[in-house]
Formats: C-alpha cells, structure tokens, sequence
C-alpha cells in the first residue's frame, strides 16, 4: 500500500476519532463533538428557523445538509484509499472544521451569534461523564479540535500524494 492512501486511511480513523469520541469544546455540563451534533439533527430538520437565524428558513436545512457532510468526513477520509477525491473531500470537510473552532474558540473570538450557533449544532450533553466523549482541554478547545485538524491534514496530503498502481 502507498503512501497516499495510508495517509488516507490514518486521516480518516484520527478525523472518526476526535469526531465522535474527543470533544471540540466544552462548558460546564455542555461539550461540542459529533455526537451532540447527532443528537441535535432531528431538532434541525424539525425546527430550521431557529438555525437559519436571520437567513431564510430553508437554509436550516442547508446547514443540516453540511453539517451531515461533516458528519461523514472520516467515512470519506477512509473512502480515499480507494479514490483520491473522497479524501480530498474529506480531508477538506476536518481541515475546515478544525481551522473553524481553533480560529473561533481559541485564536479569536466569535461574535456571540456564532457561538451560539456552534451550541446549538455540536453542544449536548455527555453519554457517559467524563468518557464519552472525553473531554481534555487545551486552551478554549478540546483535544478533538487538534486531532481533527490533523486528521484532515493528513487527508488532503494523502490525496495529494501519487498512488501507486498495481
């Protein structure tokens, strides 16, 4: 196996990783991973208004559609060892979600709408306290946030990498 697709590969278990068992963020009782954001679907396809914002209504479900794409990054990671744009995508979607809550939470800081939209896509409640999802911080982020970034790192430069043809 090359290079590229165990790069692929080993992006796609660290994206999997820090998206459903790492957190993003946490306060209080409240943490932000990929399991809140499960837990939050159902919510937004019965209520988009309230995530829309000041957009229009339809574009709940818009932002439901991307957040189930990000859901899915690690599948897409794990994809690329087979197909060189399913990484890419993938890779993109981590990249884009770690550089989204490093910037947001630990660089600068977001104006309150956004946080609040961060809350209510990724935060819920732990499943088991203090193990899932485990939360360590590192700043204003989790240890997921880190691990995503370099899950989706490692994505994009395993679809970037030649493959090797047998």
């Amino acid at each position: 196996m090359g290079l590229g697709k165990t790069l692929s590969i080993l992006g796609g278990v660290l994206t999997l990783v820090s998206t459903y068992l790492f957190t993003f963020w946490g306060s209080g009782m409240v943490y932000g991973s990929g399991i809140g954001a499960i837990m939050n679907i159902p919510d937004i396809f019965m209520n988009p208004g309230i995530y829309a914002g000041t957009l229009p209504e339809f574009m709940g479900y818009v932002i439901a559609a991307l957040l189930l794409f990000f859901l899915f990054a690690g599948i897409l990671e794990l994809a690329g060892a087979g197909s060189r744009g399913a990484s890419a995508i993938g890779g993109f979607l981590a990249l884009i979600g770690g550089i989204y809550f490093l910037l947001g939470l630990e660089f600068i800081s977001l104006p309150p709408n956004i946080s609040l939209y961060s809350n209510l896509l990724f935060g819920g409640n732990a499943i088991v306290d203090g193990f899932l999802p485990f939360h360590l911080a590192i700043g204003n982020v989790g240890l997921g946030t880190y691990v995503l970034f370099a899950g989706g790192v490692l994505g994009l430069i395993g679809a970037l990498l030649p493959r090797e043809k047998y």
